[in-house]
């Protein structure tokens, strides 16, 4: 499979917001507005929880209904309508991942069929579709983290000024820490991705194999073949494969995370220290005890979501890499000019000196056919199983492009029509036609308007 272009996490989310603003223009002020309400709560309730604490230290009882009544308000406006609000912006952003789907879904169907049977076309729809499987992962989930990110930078920068105004080696000694926890987190990051597309490629064979064994159409050959055991080792293999990366996915985690474990119990030994110092040389109030405290725990956690926020960013930036390299993959493969002539009808198909070999195989499949088939006509393709009937067919369908050689539609070079133009001309009905579970008429006419003069017999 050829390299994957990857973009920078700030591209991909330059991509998803612009994308966002198109499909739903609306979910993006209604995020910020719930951004900055989640930033307000824990800051308010550290700041008004010094005041109490301070005024009940000097039994000054009066001040304090006014500071929890004021504490009232605000939480009513931050903490009371935060969940209403997210209630809001959710249900959108699925509609956003719905709308994501459905651009992959018609690049599928829209791509060359040479394309589709490709098994590197396959891997990378197996990788595109880990952006749009659920909203834990790929497009939604980083959406999702862009929020949380909004909400924390807002409270880190009102922390940062309060912390420094108290002991500025304490910020320094956080956010030392916090390089430490980042490079320990890409890292873990990294080398999860980099077994990525061995766990898509495993997925790819279990749901094969699994596709084998569940449907009724392949139960007479197992059976006849005796090849229920072959599928059932061969199924079995394929998840201890899988499993083994798992775990050497979750081993490499769990290392890394005991490495934070230990950084961390230093960090905040050194704090509680420094506080408890300014405390015993009264330096600080028992309110500003608890405020700085509480400050400064805060802000350890925001910095700490904010590191996991951009690492998993990271990491979802990657499927949202899948997602838009399979919408790049040329849809066809157009030599000669631009596609820009259209057909109203066919009158004349004429083949001359065409070849066609399928992509990475040695042996022609057709070789010079020269062949002219003019309208009204019926021809009959007689020849042995594998001769290349059925390639020669698709090729006039126009889902393969011949290796050499020219098509001619009315006179006119193929490759100079649109392909669109040519193929809604063609119409055909192969052996291994699949019967869609809609009504006949759905089946016959698709979204055309129904005749039904022409559909009843």
């Amino acid at each position: 499979m050829d390299k994957i272009n990857k973009n920078s996490l700030l591209g991909n989310i330059k991509y998803l917001t612009i994308k966002m603003k198109e499909f739903d223009n609306k979910v993006m002020i209604i995020i910020i507005v719930y951004a900055f309400m989640i930033a307000a709560i824990p800051f308010l309730t550290a700041f008004l929880s010094k005041y109490v604490i301070d005024e009940l230290v000097e039994k000054r009882t009066g001040l304090i209904i006014g500071i929890l009544f004021a504490f009232f308000i605000i939480g009513f406006f931050t903490q009371g309508l935060s969940p209403y609000v997210k209630s809001v912006y959710e249900p959108r952003l699925m509609g956003v991942r719905e709308k994501f789907i459905n651009l992959l879904n018609k690049k599928v169907m829209d791509m060359d069929y040479e394309y589709i049977e490709n098994p590197d076309t396959g891997t990378r729809l197996e990788l595109a579709m880990r952006a749009v499987a659920d909203n834990m992962s790929g497009i939604e989930a980083m959406l999702n983290s862009l929020v949380g990110m909004i909400g924390n930078s807002i409270s880190i920068i009102v922390y940062s000024c309060f912390i420094v105004s108290y002991k500025w080696w304490i910020l320094l000694l956080l956010i030392a820490f916090l390089c430490i926890q980042t490079l320990v987190s890409m890292k873990e990051k990294k080398y999860e991705i980099s077994r990525a597309e061995e766990v898509a490629f495993c997925n790819r064979k279990k749901g094969y194999l699994y596709y084998i064994m569940s449907d009724f159409r392949n139960g007479k050959d197992i059976r006849l073949n005796k090849l229920s055991s072959y599928f059932e080792n061969k199924f079995e293999d394929a998840g201890s494969e899988l499993l083994k990366i798992q775990n050497d996915v979750l081993q490499y985690r769990g290392i890394n995370q005991s490495i934070e474990c230990v950084f961390k119990a230093f960090k905040m030994a050194a704090i509680y220290f420094a506080l408890f110092y300014s405390y015993r040389i009264g330096e600080m109030t028992v309110g500003q005890f608890s405020f700085y405290f509480s400050a400064i725990i805060a802000y350890d956690l925001l910095l700490g979501q904010f590191v996991k926020s951009v690492t998993e960013m990271k990491k979802q930036s990657h499927f949202v890499d899948d997602y838009r390299d399979f919408l790049e993959l040329k849809e066809y493969r157009s030599t000669k000019g631009t596609n820009n002539l259209n057909i109203s009808e066919i009158n004349e198909i004429e083949l001359e000196h065409l070849y066609f070999v399928y992509p990475g195989a040695e042996d022609y499949v057709l070789k010079d056919i020269n062949l002219k088939i003019s309208k009204g006509e019926r021809i009959a393709l007689v020849g042995l199983n594998g001769a290349g009937k059925t390639t020669l067919i698709k090729i006039l369908c126009g889902f393969y492009r011949p290796s050499s050689g020219t098509i001619r539609v009315n006179g006119i070079d193929a490759e100079k029509i649109d392909r669109k133009s040519y193929v809604s001309q063609i119409s055909a009905l192969f052996q291994d036609y699949n019967f869609f579970s809609f009504s006949i008429k759905d089946n016959i006419v698709g979204e055309e308007e129904a005749d039904f003069g022409r559909i009843n017999p």
